[in-house]
């Protein structure tokens, strides 16, 4: 890296290290309710844009 700083977000690290070293580092001493649900793995669709993932209409609230 030559001493340059690298911007990585969470896309980037689970590419790097895998999900499922990821999902342990990210959830270490977090306490999670009982009705709580971890995914086993992760699959995205390539298709998609990244920006629509999480939206909904307003006429959807």
């Amino acid at each position: 890296m030559n001493n340059k700083p690298e911007y990585l977000h969470g896309e980037h690290l689970i590419d790097r290290a895998g999900y499922n070293k990821f999902k342990e580092m990210i959830l270490e001493d977090i306490k999670l309710n009982l009705e709580a649900m971890v995914a086993q793995r992760v699959l995205w669709a390539e298709t998609k844009y990244r920006f629509n993932f999480n939206l909904k209409s307003i006429t959807q609230h």
